[in-house]
């Protein structure tokens, strides 16, 4: 009787490497899978942490403000003939030792779709076709009133926006029809500031907008 060779016959190699085939296959689609999550929860975390640093500079003017009013402001970008959702602040600057008043900071913040901030401005927003078509920006116009000894503080004023930017606060946000709803709302006095961006496949936070009620010091 004739003893067989030591070693692996074809078959055996060729069921070894559909295992290991298998396997490896497995393992790619496990760490795929993986690695879009890693990606889709990095994304989610940037866009929360933009959301919290844009609304928490909003939230400190609200704060300092003296007087508010939320409304409409006509868009000094529009040619003066198109009005958007706004709000406008006085906010008093104090001197660090003493505490007095020596400048009254004007500040008005303007909800415009994104597309027609980015016209002309493709170094600080870079166009994108689709979150041009469904989402809107949160921009800020300034200006800063220098005053000494008795610093009169004016009311807030919608009917003129002040002549320094726009600045870009926010990108992204929800503009589909049913999405977000006025960024500003004021009921007797406390400002709510309800915020949500808009991406390709979803929105953060989901389902529901992040809303931050305000009470100015005054």
């Amino acid at each position: 009787m004739k003893r067989r060779a030591a070693g692996f016959t074809l078959v055996e190699l060729m069921v070894a490497t559909g295992i290991v085939a298998l396997l490896l296959a497995g393992m790619a689609a496990f760490l795929h899978g993986t690695m879009r999550f890693s990606s889709s929860t990095i994304a989610t975390s940037d866009r929360l942490r933009e959301l919290n640093d844009g609304s928490g500079y909003v939230v400190d003017n609200l704060r300092r403000s003296s007087d508010v009013a939320v409304g409409s402001c006509v868009d000094p970008e529009a040619g003066g003939t198109v009005t958007r959702e706004c709000v406008a602040l006085v906010v008093p600057v104090e001197q660090a030792a003493s505490l007095e008043v020596d400048a009254v900071l004007r500040l008005a913040y303007l909800r415009i779709p994104r597309s027609a901030f980015v016209a002309g401005r493709p170094s600080v927003v870079p166009p994108d076709s689709w979150a041009d078509a469904h989402t809107d920006v949160l921009v800020e116009y300034r200006g800063v009133t220098p005053c000494s000894g008795d610093c009169t503080l004016p009311a807030a004023d919608l009917t003129t926006v002040p002549s320094g930017g726009p600045y870009l606060v926010l990108d992204g946000l929800n503009a589909d029809a049913g999405g977000l709803p006025a960024i500003f709302r004021d009921a007797g006095g406390v400002i709510t500031l309800t915020l949500q961006e808009a991406y390709r496949g979803g929105l953060t936070p989901d389902p529901d907008p992040l809303a931050i009620a305000v009470t100015p010091r005054n």
